[in-house]
């Protein structure tokens, strides 16, 4: 199976989306530039393909739902795959800017929304699991020493 990539980042707006997706899909000259037109190009195709979304959290909430939904469809009818990643929040150890420490597992997709989440486990106590938006997890915050990373991955500090 070979690997489509797509990135939040360059899909800022609508017109963007679109052309990262004629692009990564290699679409024909008559996509018609909306997912209705999207989705006849993929099903038309007897193959599938595993899609890596990098930084999902990029693009605007309802940019990314409405295409994570017709993704998520394309995966449900065989033959395709789906899997979020992004540079913010890669699994391994973090250490929040308050002082914990935690281990981020990756990824997730609100059930509801279709918003990227990053799920993480707190490596204190009694070890919580938890859920964070992950464009809130990738932000900086203002502290008394400056602007942070609200979370660090650990091993990367400066």
């Amino acid at each position: 199976m070979h690997t489509i990539t797509l990135d939040g980042a360059m899909m800022p707006d609508r017109s963007a989306m679109h052309d990262a997706l004629a692009a990564a899909f290699s679409l024909p000259a008559y996509y018609g530039r909306n997912l209705d037109a999207l989705w006849d190009c993929l099903t038309e195709r007897h193959e599938g393909a595993e899609i890596l979304f990098l930084s999902p959290e990029k693009m605007p909430e309802d940019l990314f739902a409405s295409l994570a939904a017709l993704l998520l469809d394309l995966c449900r009818e065989g033959g395709w795959k789906l899997t979020l990643s992004s540079p913010a929040a890669m699994p391994g150890r973090y250490r929040h800017f308050k002082g914990g420490e935690y281990e981020c597992l990756g990824i997730a997709l609100h059930s509801e929304t279709l918003q990227p989440m990053v799920t993480y486990r707190a490596l204190y106590g009694s070890g919580g699991l938890w859920v964070r938006p992950a464009a809130m997890w990738g932000e900086c915050v203002t502290t008394k020493d400056g602007e942070r990373p609200r979370f660090m991955r650990i091993g990367d500090e400066a």
